[in-house]
């Protein structure tokens, strides 16, 4: 499973969410999924353009789960 974020200029995640359509089992489990995230600490260290300057960007996690329970959390 793969969900995404935002990591504002600021180092905030903000609008998690799937990138692809997640239906049934998997939503349930998903939804569990972002609440751990969410409790995750929002002091993320933001993406910087050419000039140094601090940047929104996408980040895209990869979720591994595995008899219906949490087994890594993948950040590339």
């Amino acid at each position: 499973m793969v969900v995404c974020c935002t990591i504002t200029c600021e180092g905030k995640a903000v609008d998690w969410k799937f990138p692809t359509a997640v239906r049934g089992e998997l939503f349930e489990l998903g939804t569990q999924v972002f609440d751990i995230i969410r409790k995750m600490p929002q002091n993320w260290i933001p993406a910087t353009d050419n000039a140094g300057r601090y940047v929104d960007c996408i980040l895209e996690m990869r979720i591994e789960i595995k008899n219906g329970k949490l087994k890594y959390i993948v950040i590339p």
